[in-house]
């Protein structure tokens, strides 16, 4: 699963790289966020606090509630400081032993490729690419989970290269470099075993073919980063040389879907679909596959129409292609260029990239274009469902309660009715329990049903739908009919009970009973 987490990351990460600043001229993406993700998370709850206590003055307080809140912050701040202090204290002193060795057919160069370039904490809303055994080890050759490589022995091999820097003994070295880069992240060694492969590249005629397949395959790994052309270059011809290698097909097709050259893209991903064996674990890598391929599919003819006529219509398309991935953050550079260079009133744009910044903690700058959305919206006889339910969210969050409630409320008149607006009645009366200094009200202190008694479906429909649609197709949020979420039920009543980016923690908001009752019927009733 972690696996599964990492490459499906990296691939986000390389297409906001990599194809983005391609389609925007004027777009400058900042290199990767190499910190350790949970300083981060330290970090920004910090920040946060930090305005919070700042901004207080800028709010319309009573003198004692602006003080009961500030001693609030700073208590806070406070511990998070003493945590933040501990966490790097901890890293420090920290070591991880190498993992061991094991088998897979599938591909794992891109665990390489981001070991030796990205480090990543963050989780993407959907997983659409296939899971890999983060132990895993490839067949052709790929950069794997290997073996621990003994100090002393590679400190032999360098002192036989440097006697006879033979082609063995380059390659023996180049080799060796490479298992240590794999086992300890190490950029460096990585860099070491490029500069080897490539010298010995330069007779290529004298190496074997599964020399050269390796040879041209990690430099390409090591190269993409900084070199794409000539990381391209060197995964299309180990492909040309082994054409039916899953690592190589697998990683020339992400390398061609991260550049917008779909189309090769496509090809790849077909080809890889056949070269999958008959047996369980490939068919859950075909069904991620098969995702991916229609993500492809989805995103190659708008690509093109953006190139070929740039304007409001095809930016607006290509940005909902990445909304409908949950993309979020891509979609926002196409929904910021509608707003900046065609139409800066796209009321559909505004609130999409208000949603984009609420999701990403930029709540004031997220009230700002969401409000102005809704009046858009408002003037021209089209209310939006989504962006009045962010616009309550971001007033809340922003302690803004009767803001909050009056957005809320116009929200279930444009449903037509509290029977139809899901839980949006509840955050009402969570937001009056603020505003009067009231707790917010207590689900556990409801009477209990048993779960016989409960329907999953009548929970769905009141809680659900406004997101994941009537049937679990999928919305503002992601689709659960067939999606992988659903059949990992232990992952999937994680984020029912704890809540995940706006969606709540519906832990406080249902009784333990509810919650089974709601786990069951998304994660059983409803599939296919």
């Amino acid at each position: 699963m972690l696996a599964f987490i990492i490459i499906g990351i990296l691939t986000l990460m390389l297409f906001a790289y990599v194809a983005i600043p391609l389609i925007f001229s004027s777009q400058a993406d900042p290199l990767p966020d190499n910190r350790d993700p949970l300083s981060v998370e330290l970090e920004e709850e910090r920040d946060a606090l930090l305005r919070a206590i700042k901004e207080l003055s800028q709010r319309e307080l009573s003198d004692e509630r602006r003080e009961a809140l500030k001693l609030r912050y700073e208590a806070k701040a406070a511990k998070v400081l003493r945590a933040l202090d501990e966490r790097k204290t901890a890293l420090k002193d920290s070591y991880s032993p190498p993992r061991p060795k094991g088998k897979s057919p599938l591909p794992v160069a891109f665990l390489a490729l981001l070991a030796l370039m990205l480090a990543s904490g963050a989780l993407l809303g959907k997983n659409i690419l296939p899971t890999i055994n983060q132990n895993a080890t490839s067949a052709s050759g790929q950069l794997t989970s290997g073996p621990v490589i003994d100090l002393s022995a590679l400190e032999e091999l360098e002192t036989r290269f440097n006697d006879d820097p033979s082609l063995a003994n380059r390659l023996a070295l180049a080799d060796a470099y490479w298992d240590v880069a794999n086992s300890n992240a190490d950029e460096a060694k990585a860099t070491q075993a490029s500069q080897l492969y490539e010298k010995a590249l330069e007779d290529e005629t004298a190496l074997s073919l599964d020399e050269q397949v390796r040879s041209h395959f990690r430099l390409g790994l090591v190269q993409f980063q900084q070199q794409e052309a000539n990381a391209i270059t060197h995964f299309e011809k180990a492909y040309q040389l082994k054409p039916d290698d899953l690592d190589i097909v697998f990683v020339l097709g992400e390398s061609y879907f991260s550049l917008g050259r779909m189309d090769e893209a496509i090809s790849l991903y077909d080809h890889f679909l056949t070269l999958l064996p008959a047996d369980e674990q490939a068919d859950e890598d075909r069904k991620n596959i098969e995702e991916r391929l229609a993500a492809a599919k989805l995103l190659g003819p708008r690509l093109k129409a953006v190139e070929a006529e740039p304007g409001e219509t095809s930016f607006m398309d290509l940005a909902d292609a990445f909304w409908q991935l949950e993309q979020r953050d891509i979609a926002m550079e196409s929904y910021l260029r509608v707003l900046l260079d065609y139409n800066r009133d796209n009321p559909l744009a505004l609130s999409r990239v208000g949603q984009a910044m609420f999701f990403n903690g930029n709540t004031q700058e997220a009230v700002g274009l969401l409000a102005k959305a809704r009046e858009l919206e408002k003037v021209a006889g089209k209310p939006d469902l989504n962006t009045l339910l962010f616009l309550g969210n971001a007033y809340f969050t922003l302690e803004l309660y009767e803001s909050a409630i009056n957005i809320w409320q116009e929200y279930i008149e444009v449903a037509g009715g509290e029977d139809k607006a899901g839980r949006v009645p509840s955050l009402i009366e969570g937001a009056k329990a603020k505003l009067s200094g009231n707790p917010m009200p207590d689900p556990s202190s409801t009477p209990q049903v048993t779960p016989a008694s409960l329907s999953g479906l009548d929970l769905f429909a009141k809680h659900c739908v406004m997101c994941h649609g009537a049937a679990g197709q999928g919305g503002a949020s992601t689709a659960l009919v067939g999606s992988l979420l659903a059949q990992d039920k232990a992952r999937l009543e994680n984020i029912i009970r704890n809540g995940r980016g706006f969606m709540p923690a519906f832990e406080v908001l249902l009784s333990a009973d509810e919650l089974t009752a709601i786990i069951q019927y998304v994660s059983e009733d409803i599939q296919p």
